[in-house]
C-alpha cells in the first residue's frame, strides 16, 4: 500500500439518511449527527453516501489504477467535475463483452424535476446508485467486499 490518499469507506461515517421525500441528507448531516468528532470528512467530496456501494475521493487516473489492482468486474464511485454529479469508474466483468476494459459513467444526482439517479443509456431513474449498477450490463461485482 502506498500513501493515506484513498482511506477506505469504513466506521461510523457510514451512515445514510433517507427522508419520507426520498431526499437523502448531505454527508455533512449525517456525520454531524453520527460520527465521532474526531472522524475524517470523506464525506464532504461527495454529499452523498450509500450503504453497499464503494465510494473513493480519487481522480479519473487514480480511478483506473485502483480498478487495474482490484480486477475485473469491480467499480467505485468518486467526484466528479460536473456539479451535481458523480462519476462511476468500472471495469467491465467476466463473460461479458470486453472484459476487463475500464469505462466511466457520469451519474446524475436525483433533483426535484428527476426524482432518482441518472445516466447515459439509463434515462429513467433509479431510487439508489446500487439500483443504477445492478441495471449496467457491464457484469459489475455489487459485493462491496473486492475493495
Amino acid at each position: 500500500g502506498g500513501g493515506g490518499a484513498a482511506a477506505p469507506w469504513r466506521g461510523a461515517a457510514a451512515v445514510a439518511v433517507v427522508h419520507g421525500d426520498n431526499q437523502y441528507a448531505s454527508l455533512d448531516q449525517v456525520q454531524r449527527k453520527e460520527a465521532p468528532t474526531s472522524a475524517a470528512k470523506p464525506a464532504d467530496h461527495y454529499g452523498y453516501w450509500e450503504p453497499g456501494v464503494v465510494f473513493k475521493n480519487l481522480n479519473r487516473v487514480q480511478a483506473e489504477n485502483q480498478l487495474k489492482q482490484w480486477g475485473v468486474g469491480t467499480y467505485l464511485i468518486r467526484p466528479s467535475s460536473q456539479k451535481h454529479c458523480l462519476s462511476c469508474t468500472y471495469r467491465v466483468g467476466p463473460g461479458q463483452p470486453d472484459c476487463g476494459r475500464i469505462g466511466h459513467l457520469l451519474l446524475l444526482k436525483p433533483t426535484p424535476q428527476v426524482q432518482g439517479w441518472t445516466t447515459d443509456g439509463r434515462p429513467a431513474p433509479y431510487k439508489t446508485i446500487r439500483a443504477l449498477l445492478e441495471s449496467l450490463p457491464y457484469g459489475l461485482r455489487l459485493d462491496p467486499h473486492f475493495e
